[in-house]
């Protein structure tokens, strides 16, 4: 799930705002916040984001609200106005996140919403997505992840019989880094198009990151064993009957944050988030939290130090 899932709720800053041509600082209940030195400023915030939006056929509205932010460690520019919503990362220049709020305006009000499918395909969709990643400036080595036609409900507190649905294309895009992947979490990109008519209407991007370790010293032997005992003397803690055994560990290798299991540290509280090299070591049987994607309890072993790197241990699963 992205970092952006909880936005609002945990904003940071609480910001004095004008218009897009004026100065802002953000003021918070301790004072003013500003950019860090190294920052772009306002104008060149400003910048990226129009010219980004010109690649839509669109431009950035002029009655915009200008403002700095920080959300979960990440410091932005914000460009608001009625119409749209553009959020562009103040230490890389980098557009983060986009929201046509026009357009999903129309949808919510059910306007000529027809029926109609603008692509011809899945691969009219890919190539489409293609173009939108390259103009946003994508990893050196990408891979598109996943591309999904799913159909959302327009009023989820009205009954379904009366509810009408627009359909859209959910496509992700998850860099490598030296022929490695990323645990699920992030970075990605992710991108939602209207199949209606075509448009991107919302865009999130975690592209920022930080490799703190990137070899791999311990065999996977090792890193069973290491991460065996772990997870037996964390279950101990909570009560709970190891699942499984050792010889009957799934490992995959990837890099992964960690996130504060067994004493490790918690390295999403910090921006750009830590990630390290690990073996993530499965215990016992996979459990659907959701269709089609299984979960266990796990460890992760930094594949350099031996380091515990995250894990997690599932409440009841049985």
């Amino acid at each position: 799930m992205s970092r952006f899932k909880e936005r609002w709720p945990r904003l940071v800053a609480v910001t004095s705002v004008m218009l897009c041509t004026g100065i802002l600082s953000a003021q918070t209940d301790f004072g003013f916040l500003n950019p860090n030195e190294s920052d772009i400023t306002a104008e060149s915030a400003k910048a990226v984001a129009s010219g980004w939006i010109e690649t839509l056929g669109r431009s950035l509205d002029s009655e915009c609200r200008q403002q700095f932010l920080i959300i979960e460690g990440r410091r932005v520019w914000d460009f608001s106005s009625p119409g749209m919503n553009v959020q562009v990362s103040s230490p890389a220049g980098q557009i983060v996140h986009y929201r046509d709020n026009r357009h999903l305006a129309t949808i919510r009000k059910r306007w000529a919403r027809t029926g109609q499918v603008y692509f011809a395909d899945e691969g009219a969709v890919r190539e489409k997505a293609w173009q939108v990643a390259r103009s946003l400036g994508i990893w050196p080595d990408t891979f598109l992840s996943s591309c999904k036609l799913t159909e959302e409900r327009i009023n989820s507190s009205l009954p379904q019989d009366l509810n009408d649905v627009f359909g859209k294309y959910r496509v992700i895009f998850r860099p490598l880094y030296k022929g490695f992947q990323f645990s699920y979490l992030q970075p990605m990109l992710i991108l939602n198009f209207d199949t209606q008519d075509g448009t991107l209407y919302e865009v999130e991007y975690d592209k920022e990151f930080e490799v703190e370790s990137d070899r791999v010293v311990l065999s996977e032997s090792q890193a069973i064993d290491r991460a065996w005992a772990v997870y037996v003397r964390e279950c101990s803690a909570v009560g709970i009957e190891p699942r499984g055994d050792p010889s009957e560990a799934r490992v995959k290798i990837h890099f992964a944050a960690s996130n504060g299991f067994a004493g490790s540290p918690d390295t999403y509280k910090a921006w750009p988030i830590r990630f390290r090299l690990v073996y993530r070591v499965e215990f016992g049987p996979l459990k659907e939290v959701v269709p089609g994607i299984g979960v266990s309890d796990s460890v992760n072993v930094c594949a350099e130090s031996g380091r515990i790197w995250g894990g997690a241990i599932l409440r009841g699963s049985g």
